[in-house]
């Protein structure tokens, strides 16, 4: 066989695979399979992601390199995002608003220039934000189970 052949034997294949997932149920079997992964890890892991962002925040304070600094821009991003889409989910009020504040001024893509005494305040003020959100959270939880508890059905 020649490359020609080879290459149109693997265009095809290609095309026969792609079609196969577009009309098949694997998409959603995968969708699926991701959700469950992400309902059950993520949001148990919520906290602990929240704390290491929060202290790679605080690592900020310190020179160093430049890569640092636009890898916590990028993550710092994601995990406000994310943070706001698990925390409107939950109906929490206040979060979600700042989280997406903090996620546009962190953001990699259109950059927010600022000197670096404020980047270091902005720092202090996610580091804050995320602990803050971590003990909020928690007292909201314990409070709604004291008044499911509490709650007798006639």
């Amino acid at each position: 066989m020649d490359n020609e052949t080879l290459y149109q034997i693997y265009i095809y294949s290609f095309a026969l695979i792609i079609l196969l997932i577009i009309f098949s149920n694997i998409p959603n079997k995968i969708i699926s399979i991701f959700k469950s992964i992400g309902n059950t890890i993520f949001e148990k892991q919520k906290n602990v992601y929240k704390i290491l962002l929060a202290s790679a925040f605080l690592v900020c304070l310190i020179k160093m390199p430049y890569w640092y600094y636009q890898l916590i821009r990028i993550l710092g991003m994601v995990g406000f995002i994310y943070f706001t889409y698990l925390d409107s989910r939950d109906k929490f009020k206040v979060t979600p608003q700042l989280f997406v504040i903090a996620a546009i001024i962190i953001n990699p893509i259109i950059k927010i220039s600022f000197d670096k005494d404020s980047w270091q305040c902005i720092d202090i003020i996610f580091s804050i934000l995320l602990f803050l959100s971590i003990i909020f959270e928690k007292r909201l939880i314990t409070n709604r189970k004291i008044e499911n508890d509490d709650y007798e059905p006639e």
